[in-house]
């Protein structure tokens, strides 16, 4: 393990690694209508709406 290397928070760790992969999100698609990342935005392509029928939902946190 290479323990010079920088490290992301695991919350954005997570984050990218969710949202990077598309192969995920074609398999998920028949049977999720939506997700959240523990944040207000998404780094996810414009179009993932009309590609996947997945709506984001940020997160709010102390409302």
């Amino acid at each position: 393990m290479d323990t010079n290397k920088k490290r992301l928070p695991l919350w954005q760790d997570l984050k990218q690694l969710i949202e990077s992969n598309i192969e995920d999100f074609e398999s998920l698609k028949e049977g999720v209508s939506w997700w959240y990342n523990w944040n207000w935005n998404t780094t996810v392509p414009e179009n993932y709406n009309q590609d996947y029928q997945m709506k984001f939902i940020p997160m709010l946190w102390g409302y």
